[in-house]
């Protein structure tokens, strides 16, 4: 599974999304299939020092509730995270909840709170995805 996801992250075959431009690709859906996760590819920021760490990637995650019925409201959460690379490490800078595309919560983490990333989970998800945009970025 993990192989998998990674494939599709990597070559860029994810659809978009739910209700949003092509910015946002998608990285999984819940065991339930009520909540889809995804990664902004357009904002996603490499930092040479950042909270005590080297070679940083900062990136932005979205995740949607699915709505059951038309017309229903979505809940949205975007999470703006630290990736370290070499460290594979990871932390959470700040959090934005909308619901009906209104902010209702709005939070922004100040002390670093690093955690090592673990096999064949999420966070190795993203750390790949890093890793992917940092060999995009390489040669420019």
């Amino acid at each position: 599974m993990k192989y998998l996801l990674t494939t599709l992250l990597i070559t860029g075959l994810s659809c978009s999304c739910y209700s949003q431009t092509s910015r946002w690709k998608t990285l999984f859906y819940s065991d339930d299939g009520k909540k889809q996760t995804c990664v902004d590819t357009i904002s996603p920021v490499r930092v040479e020092f950042f909270d005590g760490h080297s070679n940083v990637i900062l990136i932005w995650l979205r995740e949607n509730s699915m709505p059951t019925r038309e017309g229903e409201y979505v809940q949205v959460e975007d999470q703006r995270m630290a990736v370290d690379i070499n460290k594979q490490q990871y932390e959470f800078k700040s959090r934005v909840i909308k619901y009906n595309k209104v902010i209702i919560s709005n939070k922004d983490y100040d002390l670093p709170e690093w955690s090592n990333i673990v096999p064949d989970t999420f966070g190795e998800l993203i750390l790949n995805y890093c890793k992917y945009y940092v060999s995009l970025t390489k040669n420019k």
